[in-house]
C-alpha cells in the first residue's frame, strides 16, 4: 500500500521547489502542510493513516479544528488518505477541499475536487506524482473546447440520475466540446 504520509512528503517537496508556493511548517512527516500559494490563498495539506476509509465526519471536524491554522485563515483543504468513503465525496462541493485518494496496491492516485483549488495548482500535483511513478486520475469540472474550425458540439460524458443521492464524481456534468468541420 502507497503511504498517504508518503506521498504528502513527495507533495510538499514538489512544492517547495515551486517559486508560487510558501510552504510556512512541514518539520514532521505526519504533521499538517500550510502552502501560500501566489501570495493570496492559503491551503492545508493533512494525511490521514489507516486501511480504513475516511468519512464526511472525520473531515467536517478536521476542517473545524483547522479553520485557522498557525494564525492564519485557511481557503482551502488537501486530505491524503487510502480510501475515503462515498459520504466524504458530498463535503466537496459544501467546502473547498481537494480529496487525494491512493488506493492500495495500485500505482496511482485519484483526485477529486480539483475545482476547488487555485489555478495553477494542478498541474504541480501532476508532476509531484509523475516523479514517484505514479498515475494520477482526477475529475474534471469545466468546458473543453477547440473551436478553431466549424461548430461546437457539446457532449456529456457523466450525467447523474435524479434518483441517486451520491455519486462517484460530485459535479453536475462533464462537459467536453468537440470541434466538427464541414
Amino acid at each position: 500500500m502507497q503511504d498517504p504520509f508518503k506521498t504528502l512528503e513527495i507533495v510538499s517537496e514538489t512544492f517547495e521547489s515551486d517559486k508560487r508556493a510558501f510552504i510556512y511548517t512541514g518539520k514532521t512527516p505526519t504533521g499538517a502542510r500550510l502552502v501560500r500559494w501566489n501570495g493570496n490563498k492559503r491551503i492545508i495539506f493533512l494525511g490521514f493513516a489507516g486501511a480504513d476509509p475516511i468519512g464526511r465526519k472525520r473531515l467536517l471536524g478536521t476542517i473545524q479544528r483547522y479553520s485557522i491554522f498557525k494564525g492564519h485563515p485557511i481557503d482551502g483543504w488537501v486530505f491524503f488518505s487510502a480510501a475515503f468513503r462515498q459520504n466524504s465525496y458530498r463535503i466537496i462541493d459544501e467546502h473547498k477541499v481537494l480529496l487525494v485518494e491512493i488506493p492500495e496496491k495500485k500505482n496511482r492516485v485519484t483526485l477529486l475536487g480539483t475545482k476547488n483549488i487555485p489555478d495553477g495548482m494542478l498541474p504541480v500535483f501532476i508532476n509531484s506524482f509523475e516523479r514517484s511513478g505514479l498515475s494520477t486520475e482526477y475529475d474534471f469540472d469545466g468546458l473543453i473546447s477547440n473551436s478553431k474550425r466549424g461548430m461546437i458540439k457539446q457532449k456529456y460524458l457523466f450525467q447523474p440520475s435524479p434518483s441517486k443521492k451520491l455519486h462517484l464524481f460530485p459535479t453536475p456534468g462533464i462537459v467536453i466540446s468537440i470541434a466538427v468541420g464541414f
